[in-house]
């Protein structure tokens, strides 16, 4: 019997984002009871067959008859809400990219996590390819692609998005305990932020606002 799902999506975000990411089971709930959040499981039912599926029901997040093996948190957010998930303030967001004021609600990707003994078997590729058609279907649409993330995650970034929006140096904030720079290490990992719209804006920005701003 494998642990809830909850626990393992919990230990997933932790081993492959952070340990400050996520941390409790209320914030998976979230993307389950709201209409614009979308929590995707790729889950293998008792050893016998693998499926991405939604979760729409709370009660299945303390399941233990599957095993996750990758999942992805996405969703239309406003303005406040879209600021309280990214590591950089959305002012300079909108003042560094083509993104608007206006625009809002926002299609974004907050998460595609993999486990690492899953990785290279075309788990990320069938997982972001999903997450990539429902987000372009309700444009605006962004995502921060982590540059230490395999180039086929990249890859499929460009393939579904108009144009690199901006990149962002030294993206995550001090407390930030990263897999990739080391748990006990100062993070300088840095995104890209890709962006589709469909309303012939190109990647022109605006001025830029300082880092520390």
């Amino acid at each position: 019997m494998a642990d809830s799902v909850h626990s393992q999506l919990a230990e997933l975000s932790s081993s492959t984002v952070s340990p400050a990411y996520i941390t409790d089971r209320a914030e998976f709930e979230e993307y389950v009871r709201r209409d614009d959040r979308t929590l995707l499981v790729y889950v293998d039912v008792d050893g016998v067959e693998q499926e991405l599926v939604e979760v729409t029901d709370p009660a299945d997040l303390d399941r233990t008859d599957r095993e996750v093996l990758a999942f992805s948190l996405l969703g239309r957010y406003d303005r406040d809400d879209f600021d309280a998930i990214i590591s950089v303030p959305v002012r300079r967001v909108l003042a560094e990219t083509p993104l608007r004021d206006d625009d809002f609600p926002v299609s974004f990707v907050k998460v595609i996590a993999v486990r690492p003994d899953q990785q290279g078997r075309g788990i990320g590729s069938r997982v972001s390819t999903e997450v990539a058609s429902r987000v372009i279907a309700e444009p605006p649409a962004a995502t921060m692609v982590w540059l230490r993330d395999n180039p086929a995650n990249r890859k499929l970034a460009a393939a579904y998005s108009e144009f690199v929006m901006a990149r962002f140096e030294d993206y995550f904030p001090p407390d930030w305990a990263c897999p990739e720079c080391g748990h006990d290490a100062d993070c300088d990992c840095t995104v890209e932020m890709y962006g589709w719209f469909t309303d012939g804006r190109d990647e022109r920005t605006g001025q830029a606002v300082p880092a520390d701003d």
